[in-house]
């Protein structure tokens, strides 16, 4: 057996929806249909983090402190993500006739994110490798929490006071949320939606990034906003009578 400590980004990007989509679609095209979904995911962390496992309808991912020296960089990895996950969402939509239960609700599926900063110990038994640490099972903890209840979001990101503070983001005006957890006790959490909600014109992520203040890197600028790039999807999304949701 062998240890390494660590100290950066553990990350779990979580597919909404993933429950109530098998049970209600035909199995072997649902777990196609997932499948594919989280080899994207899998391709969009790579290489810039390294991935822990797969956890069912999620993946679980970290990467030393130093690959997100600046915080405009984690918010546009993760955004980018989304992104790449819709644009997929809407190529499978496009791409099958078919009219089973699964291939119809791809639509129903959606993306949230966990993000913290923390300590963890890389272990290898027997050949098989896993992250393990109080901040590990924190992160896993968030997952089960009350976001969208409070919210209505089905995708956001979610970021604990640690990870903020370390990476020097300041969320202005996010849904500031506190979790409370057996043995970890109240964990505060900033929130960030991902999706337009109905009615809403502002494409993905120009939201949440209008919402960042962030202290500037020495030397770096604030990179501008993709705003043309990100407008033009949405509008694709909702001229796509398949992806009306979005």
């Amino acid at each position: 057996m062998s240890t390494i400590m660590q100290h950066g980004y553990l990350i779990i990007a979580d597919i909404s929806g993933y429950t109530s989509f098998v049970a209600k679609t035909e199995l072997e095209h649902s777990q196609e249909i997932l499948s594919e979904l989280l080899e994207l995911l899998v391709s969009r962390f790579q290489p810039t983090m390294t991935i822990s496992k797969l956890e069912g309808d999620a993946v679980f991912a970290y990467a030393p402190e130093e690959v997100f020296v600046c915080s405009e960089t984690l918010i546009d990895f993760i955004e980018s993500m989304y992104v790449a996950f819709r644009d997929k969402q809407l190529s499978m939509k496009r791409a099958t006739t078919c009219t089973c239960n699964a291939c119809r609700n791809i639509p129903s599926l959606d993306l949230k994110f966990f993000i913290h900063c923390g300590d963890y110990i890389r272990q290898t038994i027997a050949s098989i490798k896993e992250l393990v640490g109080s901040d590990v099972n924190l992160i896993h903890r968030l997952t089960k929490n009350h976001v969208t209840e409070a919210t209505g979001w089905r995708a956001y990101m979610m970021f604990t006071e640690q990870c903020l503070s370390h990476n020097g983001l300041n969320l202005a005006h996010a849904h500031v949320q506190m979790e409370e957890y057996e043995s970890l006790g109240e964990i505060k959490t900033c929130d960030l939606g991902m999706d337009p909600q109905p009615g809403e014109a502002q494409p993905v992520g120009r939201r949440s990034r209008d919402l960042v203040r962030s202290r500037p890197t020495p030397g770096t600028t604030r990179p501008r906003l993709k705003q043309s790039l990100r407008a033009r999807q949405i509008r694709q999304y909702r001229s796509d009578g398949g992806l009306a949701s979005i």
